[in-house]
């Protein structure tokens, strides 16, 4: 199996997921300026979470995330980072930054900059099925979370037709439980 087509695609998706999330923290912004004040109205007094990350809007938050520990790595990428170490430390004749390069990978888990230094600098790992469903399994990941983002309110209201606006505007009515006087954002559409 060849390990450039997975580090091309993740690096992509990396991308993609920068662009999105960079165009989310300016959608939710103008989301802030022209919808805050009717959150700010409500009546009842129901909460409404936002997720300042991703733009999701909620009534409550969602529960904390597991954090993982990071002793539980793969045998086989630890194995793998200590030959990448003993061949790129600046002691054995390596680079500092190629090293600095692989510590960071192994740290972030990112076992396609692993496998992509394991390739430049000529050390073998045989990717295994196991090795391969992982790979697929992070790209996967990724694109749902570019497809999280690309679902919440702010995102599709700032990039949709007017049909999916006034989806967004009805769903906002919802949450706040009063109508919008479509006066109040003749400007946003």
């Amino acid at each position: 199996m060849n390990v450039k087509k997975y580090k091309l695609k993740y690096d992509y998706l990396q991308l993609e997921l920068k662009d999105t999330q960079d165009a989310l923290e300016e959608y939710i912004e103008k989301w802030n300026q022209k919808f805050g004040k009717f959150f700010q109205k409500k009546e009842d007094k129901r909460t409404v979470w936002v997720n300042e990350e991703t733009g999701e809007v909620r009534e409550s938050p969602p529960d904390q995330e597991e954090k993982v520990d990071k002793r539980n790595k793969v045998e086989k990428y630890k194995k793998l980072y200590r030959k990448l170490s003993m061949k790129l430390h600046p002691d054995h004749g390596g680079k500092e930054e190629e090293f600095l390069r692989a510590k960071k990978a192994y740290d972030d888990e990112n076992v396609f900059e692993l496998l992509d230094l394991a390739e430049e600098n000529k050390i073998q790992f045989i990717l295994d099925e196991e090795d391969v469903e992982y790979l697929e399994k992070t790209c996967s990941e990724l694109e749902a979370k570019i497809a999280d983002i690309k679902q919440t309110l702010p995102y599709i209201f700032n990039t949709g037709n007017l049909k999916a606006k006034m989806a967004v505007i009805n769903k906002v009515e919802e949450l706040i439980g009063y109508k919008i006087r479509l006066e109040d954002l003749s400007d946003l559409l």
